[in-house]
């Protein structure tokens, strides 16, 4: 159907067509990656190892069940641990 030409962007057949629709996507791909750049920064986690109180560890538990429970999605424990966390360090 197509064939390539000797330029990489343009094609033999509608060439004009093809060479927008490459810049378009070129485009589409730098914004794409921009955006999953700042929003991937702005959420980055940090792996830590950290060891909790059997008690502690129950209690976030049950949170994290009735979190569960009363907005019938999935809830990590680190989710519930990181907003416990800022409940008290604010």
């Amino acid at each position: 159907m197509f064939q390539l030409s000797k330029s990489p962007l343009t094609w033999n057949k509608s060439s004009q067509k093809s060479t927008i629709n490459s810049h378009l996507w070129d485009f589409l791909y730098i914004v794409i990656f921009v955006y999953s750049y700042y929003v991937n920064r702005s959420t980055m986690s940090k792996r830590v190892t950290i060891m909790i109180d059997d008690d502690l560890d129950k209690k976030l538990r049950l949170l994290q069940a009735k979190l569960i429970q009363q907005n019938q999605t999935s809830y990590s424990y680190s989710k519930v641990l990181n907003e416990s966390l800022r409940k008290v360090l604010k």
